[in-house]
């Protein structure tokens, strides 16, 4: 079981950049690995991705995920569908990320999850009833360059593209009607993978660090946002204040927004985001040292069988292309009957036309802030929510 869960790790952080390699490109002869970099020139699409897991093991038994959305360039709507045993959650476009804002469509989630978790009788309008706020849309806000909606950097894409190529430089690529496939069969074939892809991974260290450190959350759009939140709780503070006449001055306001922006600032700089690189430096040690040992423990899999298969293609001209992309893993341990399979395809069809709508009507964090202080005070709870046990 502990060899499964290696190569399951391994295959996943496989699968994770193969969808991350789906980046921008330039031209080039059509081959499994350009065809991952030409996908990546779309700006409007609509995009499907399923993942399925079937498995003996205990704690991952049978799961379904299915994201599904469009992105015109400005803005991204996300739904996802999410079956386990047998319980199926179906949520559609429940997020919309624009450049500034995500909008979360509450009612769309409270009434897939209410029924679920509150019994069928409760309802969303039960709920803005009791706390007097209207809560079908909330939009929180976000800080310009937080959130790319054009994917990742040429350099980084390229430098992902590069390292599977040498991952599969072994492996035999068949092609047929411009469907490219690979097939990896058996734990020895497998580790040869797992070996090379280690090897090109360490190898590019130095570019994906530099290019992480580029996208990274720096200081000043953390603090950004963080100073957002903080002016929209303040908002709602100095709107309950006026309402409830709880006679807090101008400068009490002025120096709860001083107290606010000080909090954050001093966060911000426990949070070290200078140092982050040292986090994905440490990961590179780790895979430096237990490279040799898990390559090892795969190519020694004598008692189980390891298989991947990974197809591509790319078809339809500039402006109407679909993009499609199967993966399957299956492990399994011949000695203690485990197994597990784990299927993922996904479908990027681009469309100049596509157009997402983005909601017009919302409530801002500062309205449901404000509810929450005028409920906790018409409730008795104001001094518990604001000292906690201080008088106690």
């Amino acid at each position: 079981m502990k060899r499964i869960k290696k190569i399951l790790a391994v295959m996943l952080v496989l699968v994770m950049s193969m969808a991350l390699a789906a980046g921008c490109s330039q031209k080039s002869k059509q081959t499994m690995f350009s065809i991952m970099k030409d996908a990546g020139t779309m700006t409007k699409y609509s995009y499907n991705a399923d993942m399925k897991l079937e498995s003996s093991i205990s704690g991952l038994e049978n799961l379904a995920v299915t994201f599904n959305g469009v992105n015109d360039g400005e803005a991204m709507s996300v739904g996802a569908t999410v079956c386990y045993s047998f319980i199926t959650v179906d949520v559609d476009n429940f997020i919309t990320l624009t450049k500034d804002a995500v909008y979360v469509d509450v009612q769309t989630v409270f009434e897939k999850l209410a029924p679920i978790l509150l019994g069928s009788s409760y309802t969303l309008e039960d709920f803005e009833d009791e706390l007097g706020v209207e809560l079908k849309c909330i939009k929180l806000p976000l800080v310009d360059g937080l959130v790319k909606l054009d994917g990742n950097s040429e350099e980084l894409t390229n430098t992902y593209v590069s390292i599977l190529e040498s991952a599969f430089k072994d492996v035999k690529i068949d092609e047929e009607k411009g469907v490219f496939t690979a097939k990896v069969e058996g734990a020895e074939q497998f580790s040869k993978v797992v070996d090379a892809f280690l090897t090109a991974l360490l190898d590019n260290k130095d570019t994906i660090l530099a290019e992480l450190d580029k996208n990274a959350i720096d200081e000043a759009k953390l603090t950004e946002l963080l100073n957002l939140y903080m002016d929209e709780a303040v908002n709602a503070v100095e709107k309950f204040n006026t309402d409830y006449e709880l006679g807090l001055t101008d400068d009490d306001i002025a120096s709860l927004r001083d107290e606010a922006k000080s909090a954050v600032e001093e966060a911000v700089g426990e949070a070290e985001l200078d140092d982050a690189n040292s986090v994905y430096e440490d990961a590179f040690a780790d895979i430096s040292d237990n490279k040799d040992e898990l390559v090892s423990d795969i190519a020694d899999f004598e008692d189980g069988t390891a298989d991947l298969t990974v197809s591509n293609s790319l078809t339809g001209k500039e402006g109407s292309r679909v993009y499609t992309s199967n993966i399957e893993l299956n492990v399994e341990n011949t000695n203690t009957d485990e197994d597990l399979q784990l299927k993922v395809n996904s479908v990027i069809t681009e469309d100049s036309k596509v157009s997402v709508s983005v909601p017009s009507s919302y409530t801002q964090v500062s309205d449901i802030l404000y509810a929450a202080l005028v409920f906790a005070y018409e409730n008795d709870m104001l001094d518990d929510l604001l000292y906690g046990d201080m008088y106690n």
